[in-house]
């Protein structure tokens, strides 16, 4: 039931921000090396052959970056949010693997991209309607304590399993 009312809260708070809000562009392009950096700072080693999600991963957040123009003014809120959509589809096709080191690559990759999302949101770098941009602010913040409450972290399977079991 918190789960539910949880996730019903952050896509309630997604769908007021909805196309009111926008990062630069220039934030946005620059999004695939921040979080190659991060995993490097990390130590986190992603490869074709040995972690294939999490370099899926990284290629479609390259393709996606790639379809920006660069005459762009901004990019919607909504256009960010749905590659973390897709990344997180990429963190379940690696818990599906059975592939524990692409498990952790792609959860890093998805830890990064939500970590850069944080910083932007909180760094001001959004523009667009004042309530529309709270409305973000709030559903980043409630989806974060979702996160941290209700996702599992692919660590045991059987219980991140019921846990999205309980979720769905």
């Amino acid at each position: 039931q918190q789960a539910k009312a949880a996730k019903s809260e952050y896509t309630a708070a997604y769908n007021e921000a909805g196309d009111k809000t926008a990062f630069s562009t220039s934030t946005v392009k620059d999004l695939g090396n921040a979080i190659k950096q991060d995993l490097r700072a990390n130590k986190v080693a992603v490869h074709p052959s040995g972690t294939p999600k999490a370099y899926e991963a990284l290629q479609m957040l390259e393709g996606e970056i790639n379809k920006i123009p660069s005459d762009a003014v901004g990019v919607k809120v909504n256009a960010a949010e749905r590659m973390g959509r897709l990344l997180s589809g990429k963190v379940g096709e690696a818990s599906r693997s059975g592939n524990k080191t692409d498990l952790r690559a792609a959860q890093a990759v998805k830890k990064s991209y939500d970590e850069w999302f944080s910083k932007v949101t909180d760094d001001a770098l959004v523009r667009g309607d004042k309530n529309a941009v709270d409305a973000l602010r709030r559903g980043r913040s409630t989806f974060a304590d979702f996160s941290k409450r209700f996702t599992g972290d692919g660590s045991d399977k059987q219980v991140d399993a019921f846990i999205q079991k309980m979720v769905s």
